[in-house]
C-alpha cells in the first residue's frame, strides 16, 4: 500500500508504521501481524492465525481500491 499510494519503496516494519498512522483502525492487525511474523521460524509455511483472517482482507480490500484509484488516473487505464 506504501508504494501504491507514495511511489517510494521502504522496509516492511517502516511500511507498517506508515499504515498504521494513516488507518488507526487498522493498527491493531497490522501490530498483531508484525508480532506474528517476527516469531515465525518458517515465514513461507506457518499458516497466518484465524483471528487475522478478517483483519487482512481488510487490508486487501483497501489495497484493491487503492490500485483501483491509480489505474483510473493514468490515461491508459494501466
Amino acid at each position: 500500500m506504501f508504494t501504491m499510494t507514495t511511489g517510494g519503496q521502504v522496509g516492511k516494519a517502516e511500511a507498517a508504521r506508515w499504515a498504521s498512522s494513516r488507518w488507526p483502525h487498522l493498527r491493531p492487525a497490522i501490530d498483531a501481524a508484525l508480532e506474528w511474523r517476527r516469531t515465525q521460524a518458517v515465514r513461507d509455511e506457518t499458516p497466518v492465525p484465524t483471528e487475522l483472517a478478517a483483519q487482512i482482507a481488510d487490508l486487501l480490500t483497501i489495497a484493491e481500491t487503492m490500485a483501483g484509484k491509480a489505474d483510473r488516473s493514468t490515461p491508459t487505464g494501466h
